[in-house]
């Protein structure tokens, strides 16, 4: 899984800068990804403001991202 030592570090609170990983990132070949923490959450929907569109979120680990 890509990140998954960046995702570890983030739950044992010892990365240096989480939103290096976490929140909007756009890439090279003009994709973007969204990444959240929310340890509570059950489920997190992304609306997008250009098109009022909601996009729900993929679960990649139980503890919340």
């Amino acid at each position: 899984m890509p990140y998954a030592n960046q995702i570890q570090r983030i739950l044992d609170s010892t990365h240096h800068d989480p939103f290096e990983v976490l929140g909007y990132h756009e890439f090279d070949n003009k994709t973007s990804a969204i990444r959240a923490f929310f340890p509570n959450a059950a489920t997190i929907d992304v609306i997008f403001l250009n098109n009022n569109e909601i996009h729900r979120m993929d679960k990649i680990r139980d503890e919340g991202f």
